[in-house]
Formats: structure tokens, sequence, C-alpha cells
């Protein structure tokens, strides 16, 4: 049975069926947490509880790291305290927990998606009061997960690949609340610091030994897509990867050893320009450049390599 829900249900199940499955059959029930919902239906309702344990981590880790608050405060973003939201109003994610794998989810696949606005009607004006989001994810004890003893690139065991999911898929969440529509931060960076943090902040098998098959597979199947100096598009030297996931939480994983995980959040509230300035100025302050920093990088994976 799921935990006993301490928040009042929202109902936005219904309004996931509603925009992105209309034709589904899907009868959902809701556990609602104070920054999300986990919608399940009864034949799965004991997943619930190990999903709720790596949401709540989640939480935590992006208010302790990002310092995102569950509140829209007034002047949040000016005392580098920024809300979880979505254009200014509270953004609640539900956790789909499909009872079966469709084109939304399946073994292979999940997303993060920003799909619509809660509200009411004040008088004939509409009034939104939250932003939906939500996260379809094949139920952990589907019988399809027993097809394998692991699973994804990196031949992860089940448990530590959904912490691995869910954990990357919220990270989106805080990234849309910190930068909303903007694409100036480019994908291999959110997607490679999602990656990261479902890898190297979720469980101790994805720290050590995930880590371990992600140097392998940078080393072995893809050096070539890490790039510097000069990289298509950027008028300043840069560096950056063609893999957004791996060769992106790569590059991520040598910052955060390099020059201290905090580096990831100053990147992601950069006020300068372009993501490039901010990079290159964030490696100034550190004493060093882009291509020493690229050239450090190469040795770290020599380095990281030879140890395995």
């Amino acid at each position: 049975m799921p935990p006993v829900s301490t928040t009042q249900p929202r109902g936005y199940c219904s309004e996931y069926k509603r925009y992105l499955e209309p034709n589904s059959s899907t009868e959902w029930n809701e556990y609602a947490a104070e920054h999300y919902s986990i919608c399940y239906t009864t034949e799965y309702a004991n997943d619930v509880e190990s999903v709720d344990e790596w949401m709540e981590y989640a939480i935590n880790l992006m208010k302790d790291k990002y310092g995102i608050t569950q509140l829209i405060e007034p002047e949040a973003s000016r005392s580098g305290s920024f809300p979880l939201a979505s254009e200014q109003i509270p953004l609640v994610t539900s956790i789909m927990l499909l009872p079966g794998p469709n084109d939304m989810a399946d073994t292979g696949n999940t997303r993060f998606m920003l799909f619509a606005y809660g509200g009411f009607y004040r008088g004939d004006q509409w009034v939104r009061d939250a932003g939906m989001a939500a996260i379809p994810y094949l139920t952990p004890s589907h019988s399809d997960w027993d097809a394998r003893p692991a699973w994804g690139v990196m031949r992860l065991p089940p448990d530590d690949f959904h912490a691995k999911n869910l954990v990357h898929e919220f990270t989106h969440a805080i990234q849309h609340s910190i930068l909303g529509y903007d694409d100036s931060v480019p994908v291999w960076v959110t997607e490679g610091l999602a990656e990261y943090e479902g890898m190297f902040n979720s469980t101790e098998y994805n720290k050590t030994v995930g880590f371990d098959s992600l140097v392998r597979y940078v080393h072995d199947r893809i050096p070539d897509q890490l790039r510097c100096c000069r990289v298509p598009g950027i008028s300043i030297p840069t560096f950056d990867t063609t893999d957004i996931y791996f060769g992106g939480a790569l590059i991520m994983k040598y910052l955060a050893d390099t020059f201290g995980e905090d580096i990831h959040v100053r990147l992601m509230h950069h006020s300068h320009p372009t993501f490039a300035e901010a990079l290159a100025a964030e490696l100034e302050t550190a004493g060093t450049t882009v291509p020493e920093t690229f050239e450090d990088l190469q040795r770290w994976l020599q380095q990281k390599y030879r140890d395995l």
C-alpha cells in the first residue's frame, strides 16, 4: 500500500490524462506530497513508497544545492533563492507511474514534460494557480523490468536505474524554475547536469560502479565527441560535447571534482550574456583558461581510465 498522504490531492492526474492521453482508459489514483504528486494505478500501489523516497531525496538535494524554495517569494531571484515555479506560478510535477509501456515511457524512455496550467475562474477571467508538469515512467514493478539484470548504457541494476532516472528528470523541473524558457544554456549542460545529478547524487552503486562505466564509455566510444576550443556558432573559445547525456555528465563530474560542485550552481545562475562567457569567467576566476581546462579534462579522463 502507498504511504498515507498528508497533502490535499490536486487532481492533476486526470489533467495529464485529458491533455496527453485523452483516449486512455487508465484510472489514476493520486498520492500527493508537498511539492509533487505520484499518480498510480491500484495494481501497482506498492511502487509508490520507493518512488516517494527518491522524490523526497531529489527535492532536498535541489533545495540544498540550488537554493530552490517551495513558495513564490518576493525578490526571490535577487536574493539567490529561486522558487520551484513556472513563470512565477508554483510548479507541481506529477510522476505518472504508467501501468504499461506506451509512446510516453517504457524501459528505455522517460521525460520531463511541462504541459498545462491549473487554475480557476474569477468571474469571466481565468486565474492560473499552478504550472503542471509530468514525468511519465513505466512503473518499477512492471514485468518488463524483469527482462534484464541491468539497464541503460551504464548497465545499472533496476533499483539504481530507477533512482538515476527519477532524480535526472526532476532536475529538469529545477532547471525550468531557474532558467524558464531561456535557451542560452546549451542542451549538453542541462542534460549533462541532470544525468550528473542522477548518477552522482543518488545511489552508492551509481556513484562508484556507474562512474567506472561512464569513464569506459566516454574513453572507448565517444572521445572525439568532447570538443574544444572553436565550437560552431560560438565566437569565443569554449568546450562542449555532442553526446549531451554521457559526455555532458562526464564534463560535469570533472568540473565538480576539479573546482567543487558549486560550479554547477554558479553556471546555472549565471548572469553573463552567453554560457560560453560564463564558463570562461568561472575558469578565469579559478586561475585557468578554457584551453588549459580542456587539456586537463583529457588528462583526468586518461588517469581515471588507467585507474579502472
